[in-house]
């Protein structure tokens, strides 16, 4: 029998498809897996993901306070999301649309246009002298991943070890008063 000569050009093209599949491979197992911590712990994916949002993109503790409970900052008093009376439906508009005459900004990019009115307005200019906060742009699911963690964690619920360790993480130093 005749051995096939491979030329190099075939030689490469292979090696590419090959390492190509192991990336894929490794790929799909870090994704499946290694569970993340909110596998971990039984919470659903977009409370934890809405927890992040809450604390770093959004910043929203900055106002409402790491517990939700209401908080000063440079921005103004952040009224408690513990005793709020908004459903998810309400946190998704009030995120997305801010609450105009106040420090409560909005995080949709395309708030007050044609294309996603806010309270009934479609321009900002209609709102006469109420100015409306401009927040970090955010996409919805990341709105909705935010009202989710709040519905799932703060919304008429107790402030507590757990929640302090899910919001800074086991064993924080912060958490030593409700040890």
């Amino acid at each position: 029998m005749l051995a096939k000569t491979v030329t190099k050009n075939e030689f490469d093209r292979g090696r590419f498809w090959i390492f190509s599949l192991l990336a894929m491979m490794l790929g799909l197992f870090a994704m499946v897996g290694i569970p993340t911590s909110a596998m971990a712990q039984d919470e659903p994916r977009e409370v934890s993901l809405g927890r992040a949002l809450f604390a770093g993109k959004a910043n929203c503790s900055q106002c409402h306070g790491w517990h939700g409970d209401g908080a000063a900052g440079h921005m103004g008093n952040g009224p408690s999301l513990r005793i709020t009376y908004l459903d998810e439906e309400g946190l998704i508009e009030t995120i997305s649309c801010g609450r105009p005459g106040t420090y409560m900004p909005y995080h949709m990019g395309t708030a007050y246009r044609e294309s996603f009115p806010c309270y009934g307005f479609t321009d900002k200019e209609q709102l006469g002298d109420m100015t409306v906060a401009v927040g970090v742009p955010m996409r919805s699911r990341e709105i909705a991943n935010i009202a989710k963690f709040i519905m799932a964690e703060i919304r008429e619920k107790e402030l507590d070890l757990g929640y302090c360790e899910r919001y800074y993480g086991a064993n924080s130093r912060n958490c030593d008063g409700y040890r």
